[in-house]
């Protein structure tokens, strides 16, 4: 069945409903692929060839890119909620 005409078939709330789980759910899939892209950034700087085992140095390095980018992250998403 098509998207639309299952939509035409709800109520207005039911649609607003539908419409705002959608958009949470492309905002978490949006914000998952974030995290992964700098999860594997962070692990390209950071991680050397100390084996299986963080040395102190890479622990370090690693907490402070995520916070890094948690940091800008927070920056981002104030600046995006003031614009709209």
């Amino acid at each position: 069945m098509d998207p639309e005409a299952m939509l035409a078939n709800l109520t207005p709330q039911q649609q607003q409903a539908v419409m705002q789980r959608m958009a949470s759910q492309v905002e978490q899939a949006q914000l998952q692929d974030i995290v992964a892209v700098t999860s594997d950034q962070c692990v390209r700087k950071c991680l050397g060839t100390s084996g299986n085992q963080l040395d102190r140095k890479e622990q370090t390095c690693m907490a402070n890119c995520m916070d890094r980018y948690i940091d800008t992250m927070k920056v981002v998403g104030g600046a995006l909620s003031h614009a709209k």
